[in-house]
């Protein structure tokens, strides 16, 4: 059995009327797959929602593709999608340096 080594969890939060998943740990390629799964059984509800990285401790291009794939599916269905994190310019480097910035709405600040 393969240990899950992330957490998800997923609010509703009434005041701005979107929903947030928060994404923690291990969200690197020998989790995405569970990443994954784990995110297309959250039922989301709301007008946006809000990707959440708090303490993350492996990220990388695979976490943006699954990003940019789900990016896309909730826009699909008629609601904005936003990412925020909080460990430092280390994921702002990657996904911006990698080209990927800009189709996630990322924009490193000077």
């Amino acid at each position: 059995m393969n240990s899950q080594r992330f957490k998800i969890r997923s609010k509703k939060v009434k005041k701005n009327n979107r929903f947030i998943i928060s994404l923690e740990g291990d969200l690197g390629i020998n989790q995405i797959e569970n990443i994954k799964s784990r995110i297309e059984s959250v039922e989301i509800q709301g007008d946006g929602v809000v990707i959440d990285f708090k303490n993350i401790d492996s990220f990388d291009l695979s976490t943006i593709q699954l990003m940019l794939a789900f990016k896309k599916y909730i826009i699909a269905i008629g609601k904005t999608f936003e990412m925020t994190w909080n460990d430092g310019e280390a994921m702002t480097d990657l996904v911006v340096n990698t080209g990927f910035g800009e189709l996630l709405n990322i924009v490193k600040n000077k």
